[in-house]
């Protein structure tokens, strides 16, 4: 019963224009409503896990975890990045030689 008439004070002591601006809302923390709350939260930072998931987590050893990873892991996309990435480098590099004499005679213009 006090509630309602908390909410009845809260939303006439809001001045016209908020009310039309904003609609009848409650002030920070005047809210009472846990599972409300919880909503934005989780909309916000996204879900909790379960406790029972994250017990589950723990129990399980490292090497059952490193081992769980591995097997996840594409090892043949894996060198072929790897592969990519060593082409590419090799292909930049006559481009890093000769970019080098501009850089230096930039950095010594600043060391003067």
């Amino acid at each position: 019963m006090e509630d309602n008439e908390h909410h009845r004070k809260s939303t006439k002591d809001i001045d016209h224009f908020s009310r039309i601006m904003f609609g009848n809302r409650q002030p920070r923390g005047t809210s009472h409503s846990k599972g409300d709350s919880d909503s934005r939260t989780d909309w916000f930072f996204g879900r909790r896990k379960k406790e029972n998931e994250q017990k589950r987590h723990e129990e399980q050893p490292v090497q059952s975890k490193v081992e769980n990873f591995m097997n996840n892991v594409d090892i043949e996309l894996l060198f072929d990045t790897y592969d990519n990435l060593i082409k590419t480098t090799e292909l930049y590099k006559p481009l890093f030689k000769g970019m080098a004499p501009f850089l230096s005679k930039i950095t010594n213009k600043f060391k003067k």
